[in-house]
């Protein structure tokens, strides 16, 4: 097995809108070619971050997944929206979530089904957890990362560009599985892969 610097656990985006992902993510670096994008791959919604420390106990994170994954069945997940991490300061610009029905920046925290979820996921594997988990949860869709002054000036000087570009989207879907993915951060972008999949 590659030798993952962390883990997490994720909702990945359905094959169904794979392509329009890809698609985006050229739409957005030819927007602003000084953006780091993400690798097209693995398109997900992170919901729990994990250390190393799981390569020795596999079993009890399978366990405590699949106790409780009938939790998330279902569920429907719509992405769609314009945000940004550190707003005087961005980083890593991202898709904000919300259900189907309510206002397109509603946070996804707000389902109960996932906010249920990660409550009881965080108590079962709060020994792995990573210090990333202490955040606010914020669910979103990476597209970005801003690496450099220059691309921050970028960033500014193309917002409502970028912002008009992404709020005209709309994907809707039922959660149908979630992944444990390793991640390699000494790689730039981050090189991410799908460990286990719970269906």
């Amino acid at each position: 097995m590659k030798n993952f610097t962390s883990y997490f656990l994720a909702i990945p985006l359905p094959i169904q809108f794979q392509a329009k992902f890809i698609n985006l993510l050229k739409e957005i670096k030819f927007i602003q070619l000084s953006l780091q994008m993400v690798k097209p791959e693995t398109p997900h919604v992170t919901l729990f971050y994990l250390t190393k420390e799981i390569e020795k106990n596999f079993k009890k994170v399978d366990g405590a997944i699949k106790a409780n994954l009938d939790i998330l069945k279902n569920s429907q997940l719509t992405i769609g929206g314009f945000g940004y991490f550190e707003k005087d300061n961005p980083k890593t610009i991202f898709r904000a979530e919300r259900e189907t029905r309510v206002s397109l920046f509603l946070n996804v925290e707000s389902s109960p089904s996932i906010k249920v979820f990660k409550e009881k996921i965080s108590k079962l594997l709060v020994d792995y957890s990573t210090k990333d988990n202490l955040s606010p949860f914020v669910p979103h869709l990476t597209l970005a990362a801003i690496k450099t002054n220059q691309a921050k000036k970028d960033f500014l000087d193309k917002r409502q560009l970028i912002e008009q570009y992404l709020e005209k989207i709309s994907w809707s879907f039922n959660i149908e599985e979630l992944v444990l993915y390793g991640a390699d951060s000494k790689q730039q972008p981050e090189y991410q892969e799908k460990i286990i999949e719970f269906k």
